[in-house]
C-alpha cells in the first residue's frame, strides 16, 4: 500500500474503535436531535416513495413473508433483510432524501431502514436506535473521506458503495455484536459494495440504496453466526479503500479525531438531485427580482464539469430523468418558485416546458458542482444574472432551526402515502424517540392495515 493508504488504515481503525464504543449517554443533545431529523425525513420520503413502481417491485419480491419487520406504507411484513431492502429503495425512489457532504452518499436512506428493521425485531429502545444511527453515520463518513474524490470520478455511486458500512455497523450494534464480530460485519459489507453512476435517472439508483441497506443487515447477521472474512477487507491491501479509492494525504489526524459529522447532513428542500440545486436557487433569486418564463428569450447556464456525470439529462423523457437536469429543474424553479413532487409531475404541461428546452449549458473548471451561474435574456435584449453557491446547509445552521421546514416537509410527503399512524402520531413518536422503551412503537405506525 502507499503511504496514504497506510495512514488511512490507522484512521479507519481508530474510527472503528470509536464507533463500537458509541453509547447514547455520550451523545450531545444536538447530535441526538439531528439523528431524529434523519429518521423523520427518511421515514417521510419512504412513505411517499413506497408508492413508486421501483419500490412496489422490490416490496413484492420481499414482502408477504409474515416476518418481524415492517414494510413502510404497506400492509405486509418481511425479514430484516427484505424490510431494509424495500424501505431503503422506497426512501431513495424520489431522490428527496438527505445527503452526506463528505462521503457523497445518501447516508440516511440506507442507514435508517436497516437500523429500524433490526431494532424492531430485536426490541431495541429508541435510545439504542439513535446511538446505532450516529455510530454508523460517523464511521461511514470516515470511509467516504478515505477513498477520496477519485472514487466518485471513476463512476461509483457512494450510496451503493460507501453506503454499505453505516447499516452494517448500526445493525451489528443493535444485534449486540462484540467489536471483533462488528469488524467482520464491516469486512463482509466491504466485499459486497456496488453501485454505478450510470444508473442515475433510472430505477437502478434507488436500487443501490436498497441493496446497501440490506447488505448491512446481512453482513451483521452472518458475522453473528461466526462468518469468517478476510481481515484486510476494509483498509488493507486490495481491500475496499485500496481497490476502489485513491486516498489523498489530507487531514489524517484531524479526521481521526473528528466527531459528530452527522451535524453536517444536508436535507433536501427540492425534489431533485443536489447537483441541480445551484441552478435552482439562482432561478429562484431571479424570480424574486421579477423574472417570469414568458419574458425569457434565452437561458445560459454555467456549471461545473463535475455535473456532467451526475446531472446528465439535457432533454429528459421522464419525471425521474427531469430530477437530473439543471435546465429543467431551473425552469421549474423560475416558473413555480420550488421544485416539488407536484411541479415536477406537471412540468410538461406547464409554463416551464419551453424554458427548459431552450437552455444552453457551459462548463467552467473553476466551479464546484454546488455552484452555478444563470443568465437570462429578455425578448427586448435586457439581461439578468445570478451566481450561487449552495455548499452550506439548506434551511438552517442548527438542529433546532430544522423543526419548521422538516416537519412541514414530512407532513407534505407523508400525506401522499398511507400508514397506520397519522402524521401527527408519527411526528410525536419520532421527536420523542430517545424515550421509547421499544422502537416497535414507531414501526407499528409505519405499516398499513390493508
Amino acid at each position: 500500500m502507499s503511504d496514504h493508504r497506510e495512514e488511512w488504515a490507522g484512521v479507519i481503525e481508530t474510527a472503528t474503535d470509536r464507533a463500537c464504543g458509541t453509547r447514547f449517554g455520550d451523545l450531545p443533545a444536538e447530535v441526538v436531535a439531528m439523528a431524529k431529523w434523519c429518521v423523520l425525513d427518511t421515514v417521510g420520503v419512504a412513505i411517499v416513495g413506497s408508492q413508486e413502481p421501483v419500490a412496489q417491485m422490490v416490496c413484492e419480491e420481499f414482502g408477504g413473508r409474515d416476518q418481524g419487520s415492517t414494510l413502510i406504507g404497506r400492509h405486509d411484513r418481511s425479514t430484516q433483510f427484505g424490510a431494509a431492502f424495500s424501505n431503503a429503495t422506497a426512501a431513495h425512489a424520489l431522490d428527496f432524501d438527505d445527503w452526506a457532504p463528505v462521503s457523497g452518499a445518501h447516508s440516511s436512506t440506507s442507514l435508517v431502514p436497516a437500523a429500524l428493521a433490526v431494532a424492531e425485531e430485536v426490541g431495541a429502545t429508541g435510545a439504542q436506535l439513535i446511538a446505532a444511527i450516529v455510530a454508523g453515520y460517523e464511521f461511514q463518513e470516515v470511509i467516504g473521506e478515505s477513498v477520496g474524490p477519485a472514487h466518485y470520478a471513476r463512476g461509483f455511486h457512494p450510496t451503493g458503495t460507501v453506503g454499505v458500512f453505516a447499516p452494517a455497523l448500526a445493525s451489528a450494534m443493535l444485534m449486540g455484536l462484540d467489536p471483533d464480530q462488528t469488524r467482520t460485519a464491516l469486512r463482509v459489507a466491504a466485499t459486497q459494495a456496488a453501485g454505478l453512476k450510470s444508473m442515475f435517472g433510472s430505477m437502478g439508483k434507488p436500487f443501490h440504496a436498497g441493496r446497501a441497506s440490506s447488505t448491512g443487515v446481512l453482513s451483521a447477521r452472518l458475522a453473528a453466526r461466526g462468518f469468517v472474512a478476510g481481515t484486510e477487507g476494509v483498509s488493507g491491501p486490495l481491500g475496499f479503500v485500496d481497490a476502489l479509492g485513491e486516498p489523498e494525504a489530507v487531514r489524517h489526524a484531524e479526521m481521526a479525531a473528528r466527531q459528530w459529522q452527522i451535524l453536517d447532513v444536508k436535507f433536501k428542500k427540492h425534489a431533485a438531485c443536489f447537483g441541480t440545486y445551484a441552478v435552482i436557487e439562482a432561478m429562484i433569486a431571479l424570480r424574486a427580482e421579477g423574472w417570469m418564463p414568458e419574458q425569457v428569450a434565452a437561458v445560459e447556464l454555467t456549471v461545473s464539469p463535475g455535473v456532467k456525470g451526475v446531472c446528465i439529462f439535457e432533454d429528459p423523457m421522464t419525471e425521474t430523468e427531469a430530477k437530473f437536469s439543471p435546465a429543467v429543474t431551473g425552469a421549474i424553479a423560475l416558473a413555480e418558485g420550488v421544485v416539488s413532487l407536484d411541479t415536477l409531475a406537471t412540468y410538461e404541461t406547464g409554463p416551464a416546458h419551453r424554458l427548459g428546452r431552450m437552455a444552453t449549458v457551459r462548463f467552467d473548471d473553476a466551479m464546484t458542482p454546488l455552484q452555478a451561474n444563470v443568465r437570462l435574456t429578455r425578448h427586448d435584449g435586457g439581461q439578468g444574472e445570478q451566481t450561487t453557491d449552495v455548499s452550506g446547509r439548506d434551511w438552517s445552521s442548527s438542529p433546532d432551526e430544522l423543526a419548521e421546514p422538516l416537519t412541514s416537509k414530512f407532513r407534505s410527503v407523508s400525506s401522499r402515502g398511507s400508514t397506520r399512524g397519522s402524521a401527527d402520531e408519527i411526528l410525536h413518536v419520532v421527536l420523542g424517540l430517545e424515550g421509547l422503551a421499544s422502537v416497535r412503537t414507531l414501526t407499528n405506525l409505519l405499516g398499513r392495515d390493508t
